[in-house]
């Protein structure tokens, strides 16, 4: 202790003794006259420390106020470190610690006092070093700090990313600091002053650790009574005691080497002790203000952090995005208003949840993804889609992001709503495959199409090569067989000329049909045209020129009216080649000894609309497959089921299907469940066609 000390130490001391002697004494009877030994670390301003082999310091003073009261002789083991101090308790050499940290593994070996003294950690560095909110904004870098202390472990703890160096003196923690080897470096509040106070102007405080840092006595398992004794007498404490130790150490400077010029200049005005006390009030002063400068900082400093969170907290409670927070056991300890609102809850209802037990996360990826954030410390991303415990069904994307909130892990989770997104995405991909379903079939039309018209022209061709054919054979052999053969054999080629060419100018007649048809398909049927006559007329119209050909394959034709024979204005001879051409395929794909029918059917009152008549063709044929029912209608077309490469040309139910749509009416085709085909027509009654 500097010289410059004495004065108010004797001042100090005397205060002390005066107070001690007033306090009553609390020690236990079972330990009072014992003697006990401890352990201390002499290398610890202004806590512990040896001064010509005496023990010094804050808690020094507190094991004299102590021992003193428990009426009990304490003997000093110093060691080198405070490391050897733990193995020397360990090993029996000493009773108790006199300051200690508690923690878990120490509790193996040691039992603790209720606390006495609190330490406080503040975080130093070079001077253009920014302030820092938490320790969680060094990631990455390196800070040091006391090898054995509890603060470095507690860090190592909760900050793994912190890289770690160890020291034990503060000259070595100057070093590492001005040489940039550490970003920063730990050390305790009142050791500022102490320790670095002729360092000071070359540091600067960055932040405040929000670590409790309560010293307790530490005894010996083994010892219960000390324990036990300890802890009455530190109950006994009054303010005024605790107070004056506090002032002791921490309201002015500790000088570690004696200051010669200083000793010279008290020796020449020694007489003048108001002087040396006024000198002495003045330097503590300045070292009041230099303490008082400090925790004006750490008041800014965390009067800047209150509203910093304050804010933070705001802006979380009223973004529109949804987020809450969850502790590490999976308790939900903050959701915002977005945040019900997504998932259609109450904030009660999200506050007495726990991620551990929501069926919704445990079936998707969020629950693993929570887990591995706590575990690895990383941030996780990703898409979900969900029924919530509250029945609404969102898509979305989480972030989870660990934060540490008072040196515990929690978890901070948004969620970006992507359920309209998502839907919009489906109907566009459902649109897609639709229209690509289209495309494709319209392609296979088209490709379809284009088959028919290459059948078309082949059967086309080879039906008008072969009555062409046979107008040529037979005018050749006849001409030849003038003269020659009787009049009756002459007769029967000019028979089959007639034949054939019948039958090319039926081809004719229909092409040039299909022809005009295409030309007339958006027009009007013509007034001249329009006659006023009954379905069931037309129908025996039909039926009578169809008799022959059917009695030819012993088939039968039935009609079967219910209708109430209402009356029909149209084209009637385009509609009888309509129901001629119906009876003629029916008949012609129907097996011998079959029945074909026709019906004739007023429409239903609830149908839509109502004045409509139906008229079918039923036959018990080969019918058509199911794909075909619509494409047999088109030019050119004929079904798989009655093609025979040299069959009819494909025309008469495209053009028959025209003149029904010219008529404002319908034309369709189905099967039989027992078999056969029908084809219906449905026309307007009375209506301007």
């Amino acid at each position: 202790m500097s010289i410059w000390h004495y004065p108010l130490a004797v001042v100090l001391w005397l205060s002390f003794t005066a107070c001690n002697a007033a306090s009553p004494s609390h020690a236990p009877n079972v330990v009072a006259g014992k003697t006990f030994t401890y352990c201390f670390n002499p290398g610890w301003r202004p806590y512990d420390y040896a001064d010509n082999g005496q023990h010094q310091g804050i808690f020094g003073d507190y094991l004299h106020l102590l021992s003193k009261r428990l009426d009990i002789t304490v003997v000093a083991h110093p060691t080198d470190t405070w490391t050897d101090a733990l193995e020397a308790i360990k090993r029996g050499e000493c009773d108790f610690l006199v300051g200690a940290v508690k923690t878990t593994d120490r509790e193996q070996y040691l039992d603790f006092t209720a606390p006495y003294f609190e330490m406080v950690h503040v975080l130093i560095a070079k001077p253009d070093r920014p302030f820092i909110g938490t320790l969680s904004s060094l990631s990455g870098k390196m800070i040091s700090g006391p090898k054995s202390g509890a603060i470095m472990q507690w860090i190592a703890r909760d900050y793994p990313s912190i890289q770690h160096h160890y020291v034990e003196t503060a000259k070595e923690a100057m070093a590492t600091i001005t040489e940039g080897r550490v970003y920063a470096h730990v050390t305790p509040l009142d050791a500022l002053v102490s320790e670095y106070g002729w360092m000071l102007r070359d540091l600067k405080i960055i932040g405040k650790l929000d670590y409790p840092y309560p010293i307790s006595i530490a005894v010996r398992k083994g010892v219960p009574d000390l324990r036990e004794a300890f802890d009455t007498a530190i109950v006994s404490l009054s303010h005024e005691e605790r107070s004056e130790i506090s002032k002791r150490w921490t309201t002015f400077t500790l000088v570690e080497e004696i200051d010669y010029t200083r000793l010279w200049l008290l020796l020449g005005v020694s007489v003048l002790l108001l002087t040396s006390f006024a000198f002495w009030n003045r330097r503590l002063r300045q070292e009041v203000s230099k303490r008082m400068v400090v925790e004006r900082q750490l008041l800014e400093r965390t009067a800047s952090l209150s509203e910093a969170l304050e804010f933070n907290e705001s802006m979380l409670l009223n973004t529109p995005v949804p987020m809450g927070i969850y502790a590490e056991g999976g308790q939900c300890i903050l959701a915002n208003e977005a945040y019900t609102q997504f998932v259609g809850a109450t904030q009660e209802q999200l506050l007495a949840q726990n991620f551990y037990e929501i069926p919704s996360w445990k079936t998707t990826s969020l629950l693993g993804d929570c887990l591995t954030a706590l575990k690895l410390q990383t941030f996780q991303q990703r898409e979900a889609h969900v029924i919530t415990s509250f029945g609404k069904d969102v898509w979305f994307e989480y972030r989870i992001l660990p934060r540490h909130l008072k040196g515990q892990v929690h978890l901070l989770i948004q969620f970006l709503d992507l359920t309209e997104r998502k839907a919009q995405q489906l109907e566009l991909e459902r649109r897609v495959v639709a229209r690509t379903a289209e495309l494709a079939t319209a392609k296979a039309e088209a490709e379809s199409a284009n088959a028919v018209k290459t059948r078309f022209m082949a059967n086309v061709s080879h039906e008008m090569r072969t009555p062409m054919n046979g107008i040529l054979g037979f005018a050749d052999i006849g001409k030849r067989k003038i003269g020659k053969a009787s009049d009756d054999v002459v007769s029967g080629y000019f028979d089959k000329i007639l034949d054939s060419g019948r039958r090319l100018n039926k081809l004719t007649e229909s092409l040039l049909s299909l022809a005009q048809d295409a030309v007339d398909e958006q027009s009007e049927i013509k007034d001249k045209d329009l006659v006023m006559f009954e379905p069931e007329s037309l129908a025996i119209q039909a039926i009578t020129l169809m008799e022959a050909t059917a009695a030819s394959r012993q088939q039968k034709i039935i009609l079967e009216n219910t209708s109430t024979n209402p009356m029909l204005l149209g084209d009637e001879s385009r509609l009888r080649q309509v129901l001629e051409h119906l009876l003629s395929n029916a008949l012609r794909y129907s097996p011998e000894q079959t029945i074909v029918t026709i019906t004739i059917q007023d429409a239903p009152a609830f149908a839509a609309p109502p004045k409509m008549i139906f008229i079918k063709v039923i036959d018990q044929g080969c019918g058509i497959p199911p794909k075909e029912l619509n494409a047999i209608f088109e030019p050119f077309y004929e079904s798989s089921r009655t093609a025979t490469g040299a069959g009819g040309t494909g025309l008469g139910l495209a053009l028959s299907k025209s003149i029904i749509q010219r008529h404002k009416g319908t034309m369709t085709a189905s099967n039989r469940p027992e078999g056969g085909s029908i084809f219906e027509v449905t026309l307007p009654l009375l209506t301007e066609v």
